[in-house]
């Protein structure tokens, strides 16, 4: 998966979402693509350089109802939230938590989407991004899940919840 993403692949990934930006198949491939690519940290500034961010948020805003999207999409984000500091500032500058957020809301019954929504909340949650997570109303929807699998991220839940109310 590393060379693939040093032989421009990651490249073509996010062209072809551009390309074809309401074909959910299309959309579906390309982020569970990116997540795969992006464990790879060679690969982020590629994918980072194509737009692989912007992409994979307007695919999740424009299919909100799949699943496949939203899970694919929350663990290619988690994967570029854990590379580098300044990256969990852009993903939040491009929209990211209302996307999260409306996630969470839509697939409130799919435990995936909420573990995965979750643990990239935390990765994004620093400094630079506390405030914009307050505005962005993450604490009722971070309070739903800590209600419902609160024993599966109550770390991370705790986490975040404590980071906001101390911002607040």
């Amino acid at each position: 998966n590393r060379l693939l993403g040093e032989n421009g692949t990651c490249t073509v990934v996010v062209r072809s979402m551009w390309s074809h930006s309401q074909n959910i198949a299309i959309q579906e491939r390309a982020v569970e693509a990116l997540a795969v690519l992006s464990e790879h940290s060679n690969n982020i500034p590629v994918i980072l350089d194509a737009g692989g961010i912007e992409a994979v948020l307007a695919a999740m805003h424009t299919f909100a109802e799949s699943p496949h999207v939203q899970i694919k999409g929350c663990a290619m984000l988690s994967n570029f939230a854990s590379a580098v500091y300044s990256i969990k500032v852009k993903i939040v500058d491009e929209g990211a938590l209302d996307v999260i957020v409306m996630a969470m809301v839509l697939h409130s019954d799919n435990e995936e989407i909420q573990v995965r929504a979750v643990i990239l909340l935390r990765k994004l949650c620093i400094k630079e991004n506390v405030q914009r997570m307050i505005t962005a109303n993450i604490s009722p929807v971070i309070t739903v899940v800590e209600e419902t699998l609160g024993d599966k991220l109550h770390e991370e839940t705790s986490y975040i919840v404590a980071q906001l109310e101390n911002a607040g």
